[in-house]
Order: C-alpha cells, then sequence, then structure tokens
C-alpha cells in the first residue's frame, strides 16, 4: 500500500543517517545557490533595462581600466547631437570592511544629476552638494541600509584611488521609478582628481569614461561614430557604447 511505501521510504533514509543528512544539505545549498545566481542576474539585467536610450558612455579602447584624458570632454561635448557629458570615475572604496560593498563613482554633479533625472534630490539638499568639495550623495536605501544621516561624514578608504576620503553626506535621492537603483554613492569628481594629484603629482587630469546625452536615440549611431573617429589614433582611443550595450557587457563577462 502506499502507507507501506512512505515507511519504507523513512526506515531507509533512517538506516544511513549522515548519508541522508549529507543528501539534505547538498539539495539545499544547491537551491540557496540557485537563488543567489538568480537574484544576482536578475540584478544586472535590470540595470540594462534602466538604462536610457539617450544616454552614451564613452571609455577607453583598450578596457575600462585604463582613463582618458579629461581634455577629451571640451570636444566631445562639440559633436553634433550631443546634449551634456560629465566625466566619471568607478572609486571601489572601502566602508570600515569589505563586506560593506556599495557602487561608488566621483561624478561632475551638476551635470550628472542632470542627464540622471530618474535620482531624484530635494533642490535645497543639492545646492549644498554642489557647494561643498568633499560633499556626497547616497541613495536612500543605502542611507537606510547603514543608518546615515545628512550632515554625517563617512570615510571610504581608497584601493583604486588609495588614502582615505571623508565625504559629508549633504544630499539623499530617491528613485523616481521603483525599479531606480537606490544604492548608490557619488562624489565630486574634482575632490578626487584633486586628491590624485596630491598623491601622484601629474597623474591627474583623467578620468574612467564620460556619460554623454544625445539629443534623440536616433542618432546615437551617428554620434558614437563620430565620437570615435574624433580619437582615432590618438594615444588612449574611445569605445563609444549605448548605456544598455554598456551594462550587457557587465552581464557577460559576470
Amino acid at each position: 500500500s502506499r502507507m507501506r511505501l512512505f515507511e519504507l521510504i523513512f526506515l531507509n533514509a533512517l538506516r544511513h543517517k549522515l548519508r541522508s543528512f549529507l543528501t539534505v544539505v547538498g539539495v539545499a545549498f544547491a537551491v540557496l545557490a540557485f537563488g543567489v545566481i538568480r537574484t544576482l542576474i536578475t540584478a544586472w539585467y535590470a540595470g540594462a533595462d534602466a538604462a536610457k536610450p539617450d544616454r552614451l558612455v564613452v571609455r577607453n579602447k583598450v578596457s575600462l581600466v585604463f582613463s582618458l584624458p579629461i581634455a577629451y570632454l571640451n570636444k566631445i561635448q562639440q559633436v553634433p547631437g550631443v546634449v551634456k557629458a560629465a566625466p566619471g570615475n568607478w572609486f571601489g572604496g572601502i566602508y570600515i570592511e569589505e563586506k560593506n560593498f556599495f557602487p561608488q563613482f566621483a561624478v561632475d554633479m551638476e551635470p550628472w544629476f542632470a542627464m540622471y533625472k530618474e535620482y531624484v534630490v530635494p533642490p535645497e539638499q543639492f545646492k549644498e552638494a554642489l557647494a561643498e568639495r568633499n560633499a556626497c550623495i547616497v541613495g536612500r536605501k543605502l542611507a537606510q541600509r547603514f543608518g546615515w544621516q545628512l550632515g554625517q561624514t563617512v570615510t571610504l578608504k581608497g584601493t583604486i584611488f588609495p588614502g582615505d576620503y571623508p565625504l559629508v553626506i549633504r544630499g539623499i535621492y530617491s528613485g523616481r521609478e521603483p525599479s531606480t537603483d537606490e544604492t548608490q554613492f557619488f562624489f565630486h569628481w574634482a575632490y578626487l582628481n584633486e586628491r590624485v594629484e596630491q598623491l601622484y603629482p601629474g597623474s591627474a587630469n583623467r578620468t574612467g569614461f564620460f556619460v554623454v546625452q544625445i539629443t534623440q536615440p536616433e542618432q546615437g549611431a551617428a554620434v558614437i561614430q563620430t565620437i570615435d573617429s574624433a580619437f582615432e589614433n590618438s594615444l588612449a582611443e574611445t569605445l563609444p557604447e549605448t548605456e544598455r550595450a554598456v551594462q550587457l557587457g557587465f552581464v557577460a563577462v559576470s
């Protein structure tokens, strides 16, 4: 009978308790690993889905590891179809300990937040952030995670850029849409540039990438070609891509 079958299965499982325990643990780990992987993939693709069709990213043609001269900014801004452009650097600092990971960027705040309208910062907070050299703007969920408040000083320990970076929270942004990432940390590119010059004289005035806003998404291919041609055969050739292509590139190599 069916009851007899279940009884035999139960009794057989108890015959080798260690084997049964290891089987259960193995299945649990497999389910957990699957859940983590699916969560990461969903997060990566969410970044690609949130990418705007009127934003491009210009980076070094060799790799994101290599920088570009900040002098490129003026030439990019003069390309027909370009509305705004801003430099950005992935910072990669440590907050207290390595497990406290969150995305950190040094950016030119005024044009950056004008392009990323999905990050909503109260006007008075944004004004204070622009006026203070070592100010930062953090996401609402990030502030909640660590219990941060406006006016609090957060010190990041640089890895790519050595040293301690004390940064004052002058703005907390919220997402315009429920899907907007509210876990990012932004501070002034100029502040990072000054610190780099102090640490390594003659090494400043370079940036990891430029974000470029264009008039119409349909102009993307033409703008990409123009930017690419402008820096062809230079010491630091560029690779302009749509923001979505960059995000999907991260998914592909992750």
